[in-house]
């Protein structure tokens, strides 16, 4: 939920994916990483029980209003994270009417695909059409940069696409020039843009680097979609844009480091090269 006045400043996010290990597992790992600074942002945690899910609540940063619900229930981990709201007793209200049923398992994914020989990926969120290999906590169901020996695919669809500039003002990029208009963030790097096929479809691809510090710019390595969320470009990535109807479909081809990039692609092309849309 996304106010569109406020944008980024407020919001609430629901995510949940299947688990590889087990759910008390994936409730320390997941709420003890978000990796603020210790002493200006540090966090607390007090037990949580959502609908029977059990877990934590993890405050970070209270005066910018930061919660984290972290739970898990059978095969499934969730998190519900609010942004930009103080009042704690309200999350906890929101929290109360959550009902954790079957509705996010029985999502289909409007594509067929085949996993590539000789990797290991898994479904890591039922929203994103996403898929990684090699840590619980990884983008796009965390909000972190990939570790070392992780690597994923993730497929987007949207008709709402911005980036930013260096002012973090936003520019919308044109589903027919997207990999050109993203040069106009001055954080990233686009190398060269040729032309492919995604599923039979004419569709452009080019490689981006970040080339930022977070830290020290005004500016996002980000691709926003809707308000669903967006493509996280602080890692090595190989975007493939298919311009369709108004909007776009986004593969995002992704590693934690250059010289895994380069080992990833050709075996992430052998998805691409599988996908058949329904």
């Amino acid at each position: 939920m996304f106010d569109p006045a406020l944008t980024d400043h407020l919001f609430l996010l629901v995510t949940s994916k299947v688990l590889d290990g087990g759910g008390q597992e994936f409730v320390e790992e997941f709420s003890s990483g978000f990796g603020y600074d210790p002493v200006s942002c540090a966090a607390d945690y007090a037990n949580l029980s959502v609908d029977g899910a059990v877990g934590r609540l993890v405050t970070h940063c209270r005066e910018q209003g930061e919660f984290f619900a972290v739970v898990a229930t059978g095969d499934r981990g969730y998190v519900i994270t609010a942004y930009g709201i103080e009042d704690l007793g309200w999350f906890r209200s929101v929290l109360a009417t959550v009902e954790i049923g079957d509705v996010a398992t029985a999502f289909e994914r409007p594509f067929r695909y085949a996993r590539p020989a000789g990797t290991a990926i898994t479904d890591q969120t039922r929203t994103r059409y996403a898929f990684s290999q090699g840590t619980v906590r990884v983008y796009p169901d965390a909000g972190w940069k990939p570790f070392p020996g992780a690597h994923g695919i993730t497929v987007w669809y949207g008709t709402d696409i911005r980036t930013h500039t260096n002012s973090y003002a936003r520019r919308p990029l044109r589903p027919t020039a997207f990999l050109a208009d993203l040069r106009v963030n001055t954080m990233l790097t686009v190398g060269p843009i040729t032309s492919t096929s995604v599923a039979g479809l004419p569709a452009s691809q080019a490689d981006v680097r970040f080339n930022g510090d977070i830290g020290a710019s005004s500016g996002y390595p980000y691709i926003e979609i809707g308000v669903e969320g967006g493509i996280d470009l602080e890692f090595p990535s190989r975007l493939l844009i298919v311009p369709v109807d108004a909007g776009v479909i986004a593969v995002q081809l992704w590693a934690g480091t250059d010289e895994e990039q380069a080992a990833w692609l050709p075996r992430a092309l052998v998805f691409v090269d599988s996908l058949e849309f329904v």
